[in-house]
């Protein structure tokens, strides 16, 4: 759901890019993306293609073939509206961060040390869940191999 005046501009915006790319190309606008990811789109804000590619509708002919010139026009449009990129994305990260400090706090003894230990490094550290899951399973890589030489 757009949230404000500034984001049911952008989407407007770009539904009209969408439109231009798609008649200058030589298709139809809905063949580039559909309305609903164009929605989405509008919520992220992406700042790199691999953003991108993670919203859900988003395939990879379009980033591959359209992804630069839709970062760009994010940029500037959202530069030019004052919206920040990766949004949605930071907004949600930060109130789950808020409201999993209070919990995890109140039940730091009922966690395991593991547990306990991925939480610091998603909320202390910053990482993402996608980085403490590598993080973990090179862990567990390195230690199978170490088991493996002795």
């Amino acid at each position: 759901m757009l949230h404000g005046k500034v984001e049911r501009q952008l989407y407007q915006m770009l539904l009209e890019e969408r439109l231009k790319l798609a008649r200058s190309v030589g298709t139809a606008p809905y063949a580039i993306c559909g309305d609903q990811t164009i929605k989405k789109i509008t919520l992220v804000r992406p700042s790199t293609k691999a953003r991108l590619a993670n919203i859900d509708g988003v395939n990879q002919h379009l980033v591959t073939k359209y992804g630069d010139h839709f970062l760009r026009v994010i940029q500037q449009l959202s530069q030019g509206l004052n919206l920040s990129l990766d949004g949605e994305a930071n907004l949600l990260n930060n109130e789950v961060r808020k409201l999993s400090t209070v919990s995890v706090k109140n039940s730091s003894k009922k966690l395991t040390p593991a547990k306990f230990e991925a939480w610091k490094m998603w909320h202390e550290d910053g990482l993402s869940i996608q980085m403490i899951a590598v993080c973990h399973y090179s862990i567990v890589t390195l230690s199978d191999l170490s088991f493996m030489c002795l």
